[in-house]
């Protein structure tokens, strides 16, 4: 017969396996079903007065790796007047390895848009970031720009953008991969950018590629330039509901001493979107 304390033990163990197995299996669930992607890409040029668009999720696992990650995104677009619509774009990634903050990013991307319904129209950006990988303390820039529509059908659209930025960016150190700004904490730059994005259903309606391209180039300064592309799918389950994936690559050729010019992130997950 089994010592009553063995086998209290045992049952305790057994019960501790069983709800850590089922901690992980919530976990899993809920990092599918609740979306990590980013850059959804909610129309301006939509008819449609309002649209919103929210994204959480996140990721967690002990073990041999530990993880947690948290990712979370709020779009909206709406008409201010007949004229002029806002749109926002707001992102926040937080993620730690083995209890080591690995992320903690913020990035909001603000814009104005004069009578977007237009082949040709103008708007107002404001663009606030910060990079805990980078060292990246505090991004602003704003400026104005101008977008043409290429391609705009109710199915098809492909948009091509330029403007011109002033922006000023703080880092956590003064030592960069380019001694040419080494020696203090701050890059004040004016900046040129062209911007090419679009996005096209097929089978119905029931996919959907999107993709964005821009490069970055400062006036005062040849080495200092950007690079970015996302590239991505939707799927529709049901209307408003859609899985999604994006690739997203950047490169930055300007960064603080020890980080990487270069940056790839794959997400994937499920969004819903409203639109009234």
């Amino acid at each position: 017969m089994m010592n009553p304390v063995k086998k209290l033990l045992k049952q305790y163990s057994f019960f501790t396996l069983m709800t850590y197995q089922v901690k992980n299996y919530i976990l899993i669930l809920c990092s599918f079903f609740l979306a990590v992607g980013a850059n959804a890409q909610i129309n301006e040029s939509d008819t449609t007065k309002f649209q919103l668009q929210w994204l959480s999720g996140g990721s967690y696992q002990t073990g041999n790796v530990e993880l947690l990650r948290i990712n979370n995104q709020f779009d909206l677009t709406f008409k201010t007047t007949s004229n002029l619509v806002f749109k926002s774009q707001n992102n926040h990634l937080f993620q730690e390895i083995v209890s080591k903050k690995a992320d903690n990013d913020l990035m909001s991307k603000n814009y104005l848009y004069y009578q977007p319904q237009r082949r040709l129209y103008p708007y107002a950006v404001t663009f606030i970031a910060t990079n805990y990988r980078r060292d990246l303390d505090f991004r602003v820039f704003y400026g104005l720009g101008t977008t043409f529509q290429l391609l705009q059908q109710q199915r098809h659209t492909v948009k091509f953008s330029a403007n011109l930025l002033y922006e000023n960016s703080r880092y956590a150190n003064e030592f960069f991969n380019y001694s040419d700004f080494n020696g203090r904490n701050q890059i004040k730059a004016t900046w040129s950018t062209v911007y090419l994005s679009g996005y096209h259903y097929f089978s119905e309606s029931l996919f959907r590629w999107i993709y964005e391209i821009y490069y970055q180039q400062s006036l005062k300064n040849q080495i200092n330039y950007r690079f970015h592309v996302l590239t991505g799918m939707d799927f529709k389950v049901v209307k408003g509901l859609s899985v999604q994936s994006r690739i997203i690559y950047s490169l930055e050729n300007v960064v603080a001493i020890t980080n990487k010019e270069e940056d790839m992130l794959w997400t994937w997950g499920i969004v819903y979107l409203i639109k009234t």
